[in-house]
């Protein structure tokens, strides 16, 4: 049961962050929101930052999922697992959940070490999330290049939170912009797949 309380409020404080951001975002709205009281509420979690950290650690365990069912695909369509992981990080970067928490997370990091370590570590396991993938799809390529191979993914999708989440004042199509990542990573595998032959 406390596990299920417990995302049940990292859900709507999430909720609570993408549609009215960190202003909005209090122990009473959250408690409201799930039909606890506030002293149950901080029980499970103390303050507003505990909560903030719930809701990247929500978005997080939703990355797990996302692409543990990449690695469980058999290995017979490699660039479609490509495409797909790409897509799923660019479209979830422009999501105005992913979005939201993001921007207001950024925005905290700046001022205060712990929630700058926190993200540190964050992007640290979804880096190393998406260099799994990349070895599974090309088990040839080296850890290290899997690796840059998932950092340029990763400025993909946070330059396109950054530019493209809320009213874009740069054209933007969607659709170009992930067969532009796809190329790129593509090419990069590709070259570190041909120099360890």
């Amino acid at each position: 049961m406390p596990k299920d309380t417990k995302s049940k409020i990292a859900r709507a404080a999430t909720a609570i962050l993408a549609k009215e951001g960190y202003r909005a975002l209090t122990m009473r709205r959250v408690a409201s929101a799930c039909d606890i009281s506030p002293g149950n509420l901080t029980y499970h979690f103390p303050s507003v930052d505990d909560l903030m950290v719930a809701a990247m650690n929500l978005g997080l365990e939703q990355y797990q999922q996302q692409i543990t069912s990449y690695l469980q695909k058999p290995p017979t369509d490699q660039d479609k697992t490509l495409t797909d992981l790409v897509t799923f990080f660019i479209r979830d970067a422009i999501s105005q959940q992913t979005s939201a928490v993001m921007i207001e997370f950024w925005a905290l990091a700046q001022r205060d070490s712990t929630k700058a370590a926190f993200l540190d570590q964050a992007y640290k396991k979804a880096s190393d999330m998406i260099t799994d993938v990349v070895i599974d799809i090309e088990p040839g390529i080296d850890r290290a290049t899997a690796n840059q191979v998932a950092s340029t993914l990763l400025v993909f999708s946070e330059g396109s939170t950054a530019l493209y989440s809320r009213e874009p004042l740069l054209a933007f199509d969607e659709k170009a912009l992930i067969e532009t990542a796809v190329r790129t990573l593509r090419q990069m595998i590709s070259d570190a797949a041909s120099k360890g032959s």
